[in-house]
């Protein structure tokens, strides 16, 4: 198990909803960062300059807008920018993931495959059977974000530690507030939080400030 405190450097801040100044201003402050491409508007030469910082990134889309080949393209051309990760939802059956995943293979760029589930908290067996799946595209994380209303919801996400590596688990809503918490004592590599109050990508999700 790969036992991490909190710090710095493995709390990721998600940006929605920012300018490309608030991105950069930000960014200088924030050591890891996670760019919705979905909710920001950024273009290549912005990417370029958040790319410059002394900031790991993490780069993703949740309305799966890189299943088409000239997405995929657009894609790799963030990685060969310097994207420190990309995450790519696994729900959305992108027919491009093995071609991008193998493609970061020859950079510096990770892969996270992610599932979402806002609706509820699957069985363990089911989301068990998602990462199995998710690992034989041979990702170098693997992401499960589901709505949990309970405190056993929450229990059923957190032992997903226990027999899987390299995964990034917890809780979407107020349940799972201390899952995303407890995800790095478990072995997480990393988890999110939001830079304020007003700025949070989910529900559940912690301030920087309240992690």
């Amino acid at each position: 198990m790969n036992y991490k405190q909190l710090s710095n450097k493995n709390i990721c801040i998600s940006l929605a909803k920012k300018t490309f100044t608030e991105c950069i201003e930000i960014s200088k402050k924030n050591s890891f960062i996670e760019l919705r491409l979905d909710l920001l508007n950024l273009d290549m030469q912005n990417l370029k300059e958040l790319f410059s910082l002394n900031t790991k990134y993490i780069v993703t889309n949740r309305l799966g807008d890189f299943l088409t080949e000239p997405a995929a393209a657009y894609l790799k051309n963030i990685i060969d920018l310097g994207a420190d990760f990309i995450d790519i939802e696994i729900e959305n059956n992108n027919p491009n993931i093995s071609d991008i995943i193998q493609y970061t293979k020859n950079t510096n760029c990770k892969t996270i495959l992610s599932y979402h589930n806002f609706e509820r908290t699957p069985s363990i067996s089911e989301m068990q059977e998602i990462i199995d799946s998710a690992k034989k595209q041979n990702p170098d994380y693997i992401k499960i974000a589901v709505r949990s209303f309970t405190k056993s919801d929450v229990a059923k996400i957190l032992s997903l530690y226990e027999k899987n590596d390299n995964l990034i688990a917890f809780g979407i809503g107020e349940p799972g507030r201390i899952s995303r918490v407890a995800s790095l004592y478990l072995g997480a590599e990393f988890t999110y939080a939001a830079p304020d109050k007003e700025s949070a990508t989910a529900l559940g999700q912690l301030t920087i400030e309240e992690m």
